[in-house]
């Protein structure tokens, strides 16, 4: 364990010398949770028939799902969302889709995760929207900039989801963009959840059968602004 951690600190330092300079300047453009108190009719591709990854049962008495399963936002143009539809403005809400889905093992799409949270409205803002789903899973967020040791104590050793949050223009989006970090590869590599299909050429060959991005893509186009969104339990932030 101690191995891994300290590949994948070795990649980002030297990530990190390498790409210092090639911070994305581009204009920040915002992204605002927007869900209406009305019930949405569900798309043909909600619940387990929206999952684009393989997920099992661990064995055991509590039928834990034993992975993050993944969702596309592209899958819900049909479903209103801030003021256009999930498709389009919809990857924090959909990552949180798959967070929620992992703690309750079932399959908690976006449609449905909207539905089980009419209290989100078009105000609630991205952090509210994150602390009222964590809350109501008895764990708690914690919100720090893009730290490579942080982060790979999260990943590594703690086992902890991250949600990172890219608030600029990037390879990975026009504007805002969320993507689900929920761990990391003996070579140092980051496995993702990235809800933005438009991405999949970021995904590298691998024999694990998981969704990989190389740690020098992440950091490239995250520059040193981005947050790290980590959920965690509430005796852990003590």
């Amino acid at each position: 364990m101690k191995k891994r951690k300290l590949i994948l600190l070795l990649c980002i330092s030297f990530t990190l010398c390498g790409c210092a300079n090639t911070k994305n300047e581009s204009t920040e453009s915002t992204e605002t949770i927007t869900a209406s108190s009305q019930t949405h009719e569900r798309t043909e591709l909600s619940g387990i028939s929206a999952c684009h990854n393989m997920v099992s049962i661990e064995d055991g008495p509590e039928q834990k799902f034993n992975t993050y399963p993944l969702y596309r936002q592209q899958d819900f143009s049909s479903i209103p969302y801030k003021t256009s539809n999930i498709a389009n403005a919809g990857s924090l809400l959909t990552c949180m889709a798959m967070i929620e889905s992992y703690w309750k093992s079932d399959y908690i799409t976006p449609d449905i995760l909207l539905n089980n949270y009419p209290e989100l409205t078009e105000n609630t803002s991205d952090e509210s929207t994150m602390n009222t789903i964590a809350e109501s899973n008895n764990m708690m967020v914690e919100d720090m900039q893009i730290d490579m040791y942080s982060l790979a104590d999260y990943l590594v050793n703690e086992k902890w989801p991250v949600i990172l949050e890219i608030p600029h223009a990037s390879a990975f989006g026009q504007g805002t963009s969320y993507i689900l970090l929920i761990g990391t590869t003996p070579e140092g590599n980051i496995i993702v959840r990235d809800p933005n299909q438009d991405n999949e050429e970021f995904e590298i060959s691998n024999t694990y059968n998981e969704h990989i991005y190389t740690i020098t893509s992440i950091l490239v186009e995250a520059g040193n602004t981005s947050i790290m969104h980590t959920f965690k339990a509430p005796e852990s932030g003590e």
